[in-house]
């Protein structure tokens, strides 16, 4: 696997922590809906790296488990 691939991967499945812990943040010192917001994006990036996965496998034929 090249890097670029393995990075994007690891920044993609990791990041969505971040966006996690400052929206619950944002929500502790100043309720805001900004707070929320970056919760749903943290949550948009957890389900992107699995589809993603799901759209790369099913694109070259592979399933789960084989």
């Amino acid at each position: 696997m090249t890097p670029l691939p393995a990075l994007t991967f690891l920044f993609g499945h990791a990041c969505w922590l971040v966006c996690l812990a400052l929206g619950v943040r944002q929500l502790f010192v100043r309720p805001r809906w900004y707070g929320l917001v970056t919760i749903g994006i943290g949550v948009l990036q957890f389900l992107a790296v699995p589809l993603a996965m799901w759209l790369v496998m099913r694109a070259q034929g592979i399933e789960w488990g084989s």
